[in-house]
């Protein structure tokens, strides 16, 4: 990025460009953790189930009991970076009549064995 010191007062001995060299990366320091229900295909019916949610970093984990309770492996991990919700914020209670519900849409490459469910869309990128 070239700043031009165009507009620096006549007296200033500063002139000309300043020069600006940037490099980002996103820190993630943001670690919660509580109950959620979230929204499951069981055998091709949908069932809200009540799961222990930890974010840490970029992912949300999720398990059957919190971690005080069980150390079990999580049931399933949300990676933050696929995410493609433009903004997340309570879902109309035409899509759900549950209070507080939001909606997070993820992408990942699509697998052979993938099947359309009532929580999951497969595009054919095979």
């Amino acid at each position: 990025i070239i700043f031009p010191l165009d507009k620096v007062a006549f007296i200033s001995p500063v002139e000309g460009n300043i020069y600006l060299k940037l490099q980002c990366q996103p820190h993630l320091a943001v670690e919660h953790q509580g109950f959620l229900t979230i929204f499951e295909d069981v055998s091709g019916f949908g069932a809200w189930h009540r799961r222990w949610f930890v974010l840490s970093k970029s992912c949300i984990s999720y398990s059957v009991y919190s971690n005080g309770e069980d150390d079990k492996e999580p049931v399933g991990r949300i990676n933050l970076a696929n995410c493609i919700s433009k903004k997340i914020e309570p879902v109309n209670r035409e899509l759900c009549a549950r209070p507080n519900t939001f909606e997070l849409i993820t992408v990942r490459p699509q697998q052979e064995d993938d099947t359309e469910t009532l929580v999951s869309h497969c595009k054919d990128t095979l």
